[in-house]
């Protein structure tokens, strides 16, 4: 029989190729595919995340309470980066430290 005789003999060996190259590149992957299954798994279990989340509104709502958007219902979550950026009157406590220091019930 010659190979030349297959019908489409590229596209099936194409095919072929195509699906050890995935295979491979799923075992590789499936790690770090893990790791994020585990990681929504445990943000939908998580008790504490609601309550931060709902403090940070809090929080924001007081900041901008003269601004025309301080009276959110919630936040895109993008806007989570600037818990970083927003500094106490000390300058090394972040909204990050002063979340944590509630959270645990530190005093400043």
């Amino acid at each position: 029989l010659s190979l030349l005789a297959v019908p489409d003999y590229r596209l099936k060996l194409d095919c072929m190729i195509l699906k050890e190259e995935l295979d491979a590149a799923f075992e590789t992957l499936l790690p770090q595919i893990d790791t994020v299954i585990n990681a929504c798994v445990e943000i939908k279990r998580s008790e504490a995340l609601p309550k931060i989340f709902c403090m940070l509104v809090q929080i924001g709502n007081f900041l901008n309470a003269n601004a025309s958007f301080g009276n959110a219902a919630g936040f895109k979550l993008n806007s989570l980066w600037k818990i970083l950026d927003v500094k106490a009157a000390q300058k090394s406590i972040t909204l990050l430290h002063f979340i944590s220091m509630v959270r645990f019930g530190i005093q400043m």
